[in-house]
């Protein structure tokens, strides 16, 4: 339903969100 389409997107940007935090450190000027 609805919820899980939720869950799903806020699962997907957490684990983006923690993806982009392990890229700045490593390559810090591509953003």
């Amino acid at each position: 339903g609805l919820d899980e389409t939720k869950i799903r997107k806020y699962v997907k940007y957490q684990e983006e969100r923690e993806r982009q935090e392990e890229g700045e450190q490593q390559e810090f000027g591509l953003f």
